[in-house]
Order: structure tokens, then C-alpha cells, then sequence
């Protein structure tokens, strides 16, 4: 892995531009990634999938990351700072995806019944079927419930010293005990998968719970900044005649330097 030039960046976001979120991010990671292999990429673990992102996102605008959030209580409005390497300390530096990821086992029932279960963690391949599926802004349960199947691997009664049975058919819709055991099950074992910051309001003392979208958070700023970056090469190629080659291969505080005496 390693960091983007400013052109295969502005590359990425015209590609993306029209793209899903979903592949937003696998492109930018087969940028960064040039020597695994877009299935191995789509493979990873969505938690991996997304500490990759913040790392490359650290490199190309910096460890720091200044957002916001309302407070659902008063409506303040908090801006705080977020580092990077204490979001993803296990990021660095990057592996590649496991061929046979370790299966979680967790601990539930089923009407009383013990449950011998084994998933495995979601990729950004399952999060992809589960969107084609159902969608989740007006069926978020359904969604929620269609990733959760792609990743049983194995459902079956378990018996103390009994020989255990065959795999069971699980109803339609999941239980909701049974999926909520398993939603917490996968979130234990990759807790990036679904980032949440502890936020307390100064103004109510109200305290929350904010999910925190890197591929979000990372593409408006790509955004922002290649519209910016346009911007540079407009009035520099016009007033020099650089190419934009030229010009982006330039350092950032060269390329002000220009600006500012072109503007002067």
C-alpha cells in the first residue's frame, strides 16, 4: 500500500464521481493497492477494509480529522478532532486479507434452544448482495438481516454430550434476539466495521453515540479538494501555459506561491 499522487487522486474522484460509496472505496484502495488484486480487495473484512482507508486518508490530508456533529438532545453543535492512529491502531502497516478468515462462534439461542453458530466477517462483496437485497433507509432490518445471512456459515442445535444435528433453516425475518446476538457477535470481533464515537454536548451534558463514516468523511474531502485543485490548474495553465501534469506534480506550497503571484 501506498500513497496517491495528486493526479491518480483527481483520477479516483472523476471515476467515482458517479459511483457508489461501495465503490468509491474499493477504487481507491485498488489505487493505493496496486499489488493485491480487486477480489482480494473486496474480500477484506469491512472493518480492514476501512482502517486501509484511514490510513490512506492520513497520508494524503493528514492523522487529523476535524468534524462535526449536532447534538441530538439541543441541537448544539459540537467540532471536535479526531486522530487517525488511535481510530485504527492496528493499521499500520497493512497485510493482506486472510485466504481463510477465522470464523466467529458466538454464544446464543434460538426459543430456548442452545445454538452451535459459526459467521464469518462481512466484506465489502456481502455488504454489495445484502444493498441488492433490501434497502436499508426504508427496510434497514431486512438489510441488516440479508448480511447476516451471507456470513452464517453454519447453523445447528447443540446438545451437551450430544452428537449435534443437522443444520437448521433459520426463519424469515431473524429472530430478533438471535440477530441482534449476531450483529454483536460480528462487531466484537471488527469493530471498525461499524465505527462509533462517544460524544458528550458542553451545552446539555447529553451523551451519545455518533457512527463515524471514514469513506464518507474521506470522500468530501476529496471532493473539496479536487474542485479546489481545478481551480489551481485553471489559473495557472492560463497564466503560464504549465500542463496540468506540470502543475500537479508540483509541491502544495510551490503551486500557493504561484497563486499568489498570479492573483497579486
Amino acid at each position: 500500500m501506498r500513497p496517491l499522487t495528486a493526479t491518480e487522486l483527481l483520477d479516483a474522484w472523476e471515476r467515482g464521481r458517479t459511483a457508489s460509496p461501495l465503490h468509491r472505496a474499493l477504487l481507491l484502495l485498488a489505487l493505493a493497492c496496486p499489488e493485491w488484486s480487486p477480489e482480494q480487495l473486496a474480500q477484506l473484512p469491512l472493518g480492514r477494509r476501512d482502517a486501509l482507508l484511514l490510513q490512506l486518508r492520513a497520508w494524503t490530508f493528514g492523522p487529523h480529522l476535524d468534524s462535526v456533529a449536532d447534538c441530538p438532545a439541543c441541537g448544539e453543535r459540537l467540532e471536535f478532532t479526531l486522530d487517525s492512529r488511535q481510530l485504527a491502531p492496528d493499521a499500520h502497516p497493512p497485510q493482506l486479507p486472510d485466504p481463510e478468515p477465522q470464523p466467529v462462534t458466538p454464544e446464543t439461542r434460538l426459543e430456548g434452544q442452545p445454538l452451535a453458530i459459526t459467521l464469518r466477517l462481512p466484506t465489502s462483496q456481502d455488504l454489495a448482495a445484502a444493498l441488492q437485497e433490501a434497502d436499508p433507509e426504508t427496510d434497514p432490518q431486512a438489510a441488516r438481516d440479508a448480511l447476516l445471512r451471507r456470513c452464517l456459515l453454519d447453523v445447528r442445535p447443540r446438545e451437551e454430550g450430544q452428537e449435534q444435528t443437522g443444520p437448521l433453516a433459520l426463519p424469515h425475518p431473524l429472530p430478533e434476539p438471535l440477530a441482534i446476538a449476531l450483529a454483536q457477535a460480528l462487531e466484537a470481533e471488527d469493530p471498525l466495521a461499524d465505527l462509533r464515537l462517544e460524544l458528550t454536548c458542553p451545552a446539555c451534558e447529553h451523551a451519545w453515540q455518533a457512527p463515524f463514516d471514514i469513506l464518507g468523511f474521506f470522500w468530501q474531502e476529496i471532493d473539496d479538494w479536487a474542485w479546489r485543485m481545478l481551480r489551481e490548474v485553471h489559473l495557472l495553465a492560463r497564466s503560464y501555459g504549465w500542463s496540468q501534469e506540470a502543475i500537479l506534480s508540483m509541491s502544495a506550497w510551490r503551486r500557493r506561491i504561484y497563486l499568489e503571484m498570479v492573483q497579486a
